[in-house]
């Protein structure tokens, strides 16, 4: 019902083809919002915190091989 809300099938056709009410399905397309961003977010974190790591690693080999050299 969400993913037709989603489509642009009008709440209210929605809320009589199933015998739902329209608070409900809003409800629902909210939370399926929600949860959507919040996916969104943590996915934006974990590749922040895979590049930092890159990063930390590329600087460590970086100073083992100036230490290396002096």
């Amino acid at each position: 019902m969400v993913l037709e809300l989603l489509r642009g099938v009008d709440l209210e056709i929605l809320s009589r083809r199933y015998a739902v009410t329209a608070a409900a399905l809003s409800n629902w397309w909210e939370t399926f919002l929600a949860g959507g961003e919040a996916s969104l977010k943590s996915r934006e974190v974990d590749s922040d915190d895979q590049e930092k790591q890159r990063l930390k690693s590329m600087v460590a080999e970086l100073a083992t091989g100036n230490e290396l050299l002096r």
